[in-house]
């Protein structure tokens, strides 16, 4: 019984690593997406700006 005991304790100790890192890399993809996104919004706010720049020195 103390060995099965032991077994799941493990097994639970494994799990919750891997919540943790699952946990993570989905924050690590989070906050790569909300700085793509930041980005993409900058882009917008200048690309007028930029446009204007590239056709005055071709």
């Amino acid at each position: 019984m103390a060995i099965q005991l032991q077994e799941i304790e493990q097994q639970g100790k494994a799990s919750r690593e891997d919540l943790e890192q699952a946990t993570e890399t989905l924050t690590l993809k989070s906050e790569a997406l909300n700085a793509q996104e930041l980005t993409w919004r900058f882009y917008e706010q200048v690309k007028d700006r930029l446009d204007y720049l590239i056709m005055l020195n071709p």
